[in-house]
């Protein structure tokens, strides 16, 4: 923020109705002059009758704007009103820090006045981003191949059915929400499968190109076709949504690991790729969570749902899954300006099962 300061003195010829209609007009510049934050005028009385020292504090955004401010057409009037009762004795700008944080900010929300695109909205990690999204202020696109199981309760979400492996469906998503919504400041690539639970050599070629379809070219689209606005804006925060087994592998279903592995590298890529660009590229890590998509997980396992838990739970320090609303949480901080330094990271939320 530039403070822009300027002392003058006043003659005695500057009466009390033309300083009325003085002050009425710079009263009227904050909200039409562009950057002006805010604008006061103090007087010092000098001890003459109308002879004295009066001082204007203008905030604004930047010094582009301080030196447009001169020549707005709601201000010249007003110096031609007072230039002939005045003499400038000194003028100065300078940056001043932003304002700490008020508690009536903070209860904006952590994500206030952003707009965030989620995929795999319907879902119960993406609807719990959804949700959180919204709660904390951002208007959220959710972007699924199936519509919500219920209408969404929080304000300021819309659903789009979108099959994310489809170009020109994606293409055209994007573009919607850049017509009627606005530049998404976030974008979640929550969506994925996991497909069946079967060794590489057992696995046929049509599961290998629906898992990787959806997995990995989807998040790629989305990504191809979000990041120009993003580009131009200058700005944006990306979450991509890869797993633990996007770290370290894992023997039941090795076609969903190697997605998530190539989600996590793709993730690094755009990382090192766009930062110059003020976008954040991040991914999310979850462990074993209390999902419909870990359910079909323990159906298929070759040892049944109860070992399945058994041998999570064992495995794990927290001993009990995750719950949707906890990967939600990790989304927002990394959607949010709280993690403005953080790109290319992984956060791994799996209750330190990755951790023995």
């Amino acid at each position: 923020m530039i403070r822009h300061v300027v002392l003058f003195r006043f003659e005695d010829s500057f009466t009390p109705s033309i300083e009325h209609d003085w002050r009425a007009g710079l009263d009227g510049l904050v909200g039409h002059v562009p950057g002006l934050r805010s604008l006061s005028v103090g007087r010092d009385l000098s001890g003459q009758a109308r002879s004295w020292d009066c001082t204007i504090v203008a905030d604004f955004d930047t010094a582009a704007d301080v030196a447009g401010y001169a020549g707005h057409p709601l201000h010249t009037p007003l110096i031609a009103l007072s230039s002939p009762h005045t003499r400038q004795i000194a003028s100065v700008d300078f940056d001043v820090p932003e304002p700490a944080t008020t508690h009536a900010e903070q209860r904006k929300g952590r994500v206030h006045g952003k707009i965030a695109i989620v995929t795999g909205g319907s879902g119960d990690l993406g609807s719990a981003c959804v949700r959180l999204l919204a709660r904390e202020g951002a208007v959220v696109v959710s972007l699924d191949v199936t519509p919500p199981a219920e209408p969404w309760h929080e304000p300021g979400i819309t659903s789009l059915e979108l099959d994310i492996t489809d170009p020109e469906q994606v293409e055209r998503a994007v573009a919607r929400v850049l017509e009627t919504v606005g530049v998404p400041d976030i974008l979640v690539n929550a969506a994925g499968i996991i497909g069946r639970a079967a060794p590489s050599h057992e696995s046929t070629l049509a599961e290998f190109d629906r898992i990787f379809n959806v997995n990995v070219k989807g998040t790629w689209l989305m990504t191809k076709y979000v990041v120009p606005a993003m580009i131009a804006a200058s700005r944006g925060s990306i979450v991509n949504f890869s797993s633990i087994h996007g770290i370290t592998g894992g023997r039941s279903v090795p076609l969903y690991h190697a997605t998530k592995g190539a989600v996590r590298l793709l993730t690094k890529s755009d990382a090192a790729t766009y930062g110059e660009h003020g976008i954040r590229v991040n991914s999310i890590h979850p462990g074993s969570m209390n999902t419909r998509m870990s359910r079909t997980a323990a159906d298929m396992s070759a040892v049944g749902p109860e070992a399945y838990y058994r041998q999570l739970v064992e495995g794990n320090p927290l001993r009990r899954q995750g719950e949707p609303d906890e990967i939600a949480y990790g989304v927002l901080y990394l959607a949010s300006d709280e993690s403005r330094f953080s790109t290319g990271s992984e956060l791994v939320i799996d209750g330190g099962y990755t951790a023995v």
